[in-house]
Protein backbone atom coordinates (compact mmCIF):
# COMPACT_ATOMS: atom_id res chain seq x y z
CA UNK A 1 0.00 0.00 0.00
CA UNK A 2 2.75 2.41 0.78
CA UNK A 3 4.33 2.07 -2.47
CA UNK A 4 1.37 2.50 -4.15
CA UNK A 5 0.84 5.63 -2.60
CA UNK A 6 4.16 7.00 -3.26
CA UNK A 7 4.07 6.12 -6.90
CA UNK A 8 0.78 7.49 -7.13
CA UNK A 9 2.30 11.28 -6.06
CA UNK A 10 5.42 10.83 -8.37
CA UNK A 11 2.98 10.30 -11.01
CA UNK A 12 1.12 13.35 -9.87
CA UNK A 13 3.75 15.31 -9.77
CA UNK A 14 4.72 14.39 -12.47
CA UNK A 15 8.25 12.41 -12.32
CA UNK A 16 7.02 8.80 -13.35
CA UNK A 17 4.41 7.93 -16.22
CA UNK A 18 2.44 4.82 -15.86
CA UNK A 19 1.99 2.47 -18.91
CA UNK A 20 -0.65 0.02 -18.71
CA UNK A 21 0.89 -3.45 -19.09
CA UNK A 22 4.25 -2.07 -18.97
CA UNK A 23 5.07 -0.57 -15.38
CA UNK A 24 6.27 2.67 -14.25
CA UNK A 25 8.73 4.50 -16.18
CA UNK A 26 10.72 8.14 -15.34
CA UNK A 27 8.40 10.95 -17.54
CA UNK A 28 10.12 12.64 -19.89
CA UNK A 29 11.42 16.24 -18.13
CA UNK A 30 8.57 19.24 -19.20
CA UNK A 31 9.39 22.80 -18.69
CA UNK A 32 6.57 24.13 -16.59
CA UNK A 33 7.27 27.93 -16.83
CA UNK A 34 4.75 29.90 -15.42
CA UNK A 35 6.26 33.35 -15.87
CA UNK A 36 5.54 33.96 -11.69
CA UNK A 37 9.02 33.05 -9.66
CA UNK A 38 8.39 32.72 -5.63
CA UNK A 39 9.99 35.09 -3.78
CA UNK A 40 12.86 34.09 -1.18
CA UNK A 41 10.75 33.71 1.86
CA UNK A 42 8.48 31.44 -0.56
CA UNK A 43 11.41 29.59 -1.55
CA UNK A 44 13.10 29.00 1.76
CA UNK A 45 9.29 28.45 3.17
CA UNK A 46 9.15 25.80 0.05
CA UNK A 47 12.10 23.94 1.33
CA UNK A 48 11.36 23.57 4.93
CA UNK A 49 13.47 26.63 6.16
CA UNK A 50 12.21 29.72 8.28
CA UNK A 51 13.65 33.46 6.93
CA UNK A 52 13.70 36.41 9.59
CA UNK A 53 15.53 40.48 9.68
CA UNK A 54 17.70 41.67 11.87
CA UNK A 55 17.18 45.71 11.52
CA UNK A 56 20.81 47.56 11.52
CA UNK A 57 19.93 50.68 10.96
CA UNK A 58 16.63 53.24 9.93
CA UNK A 59 17.64 56.43 8.77
CA UNK A 60 16.09 59.30 6.65
CA UNK A 61 18.56 60.58 4.00
CA UNK A 62 18.34 62.68 0.51
CA UNK A 63 17.39 60.32 -2.36
CA UNK A 64 20.79 61.18 -4.85
CA UNK A 65 21.61 59.44 -8.38
CA UNK A 66 19.83 56.02 -9.35
CA UNK A 67 17.78 55.90 -6.15
CA UNK A 68 15.87 58.85 -6.95
CA UNK A 69 15.99 57.90 -10.81
CA UNK A 70 14.39 54.57 -9.08
CA UNK A 71 11.65 55.95 -7.20
CA UNK A 72 11.01 58.50 -9.48
CA UNK A 73 11.50 61.58 -6.90
CA UNK A 74 13.57 64.66 -7.54
CA UNK A 75 17.33 64.21 -6.07
CA UNK A 76 17.51 65.41 -3.03
CA UNK A 77 13.93 64.21 -1.74
CA UNK A 78 14.28 62.48 2.12
CA UNK A 79 14.33 58.95 1.57
CA UNK A 80 13.87 56.32 4.50
CA UNK A 81 17.01 53.74 4.61
CA UNK A 82 16.50 50.75 5.92
CA UNK A 83 19.59 48.11 6.47
CA UNK A 84 19.05 44.50 7.66
CA UNK A 85 20.37 41.11 7.65
CA UNK A 86 18.16 38.37 5.94
CA UNK A 87 18.79 35.44 8.36
CA UNK A 88 17.58 31.51 7.33
CA UNK A 89 16.90 29.05 10.26
CA UNK A 90 19.16 31.75 12.13
CA UNK A 91 22.14 32.21 9.81
CA UNK A 92 23.40 35.10 8.16
CA UNK A 93 22.85 35.39 3.84
CA UNK A 94 22.67 38.40 3.02
CA UNK A 95 22.55 41.82 3.70
CA UNK A 96 20.33 44.39 2.28
CA UNK A 97 19.94 48.32 1.74
CA UNK A 98 16.59 49.33 0.81
CA UNK A 99 15.18 52.74 0.04
CA UNK A 100 11.24 53.93 0.51
CA UNK A 101 9.59 57.25 0.04
CA UNK A 102 9.40 58.92 2.76
CA UNK A 103 6.42 58.85 5.04
CA UNK A 104 5.29 55.38 3.13
CA UNK A 105 4.62 54.28 6.11
CA UNK A 106 7.39 51.71 6.56
CA UNK A 107 8.60 50.89 10.39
Amino acid sequence: MTVRQALSRLVFEGLIERQRGRGSFVAEARFQHTHVFPSFEEEMQARGSKTSHTLIDKRIEPAEGKVAESLGLPEDTPVVVLERQRLVDGEVVGYEIRYFRDGSGMP
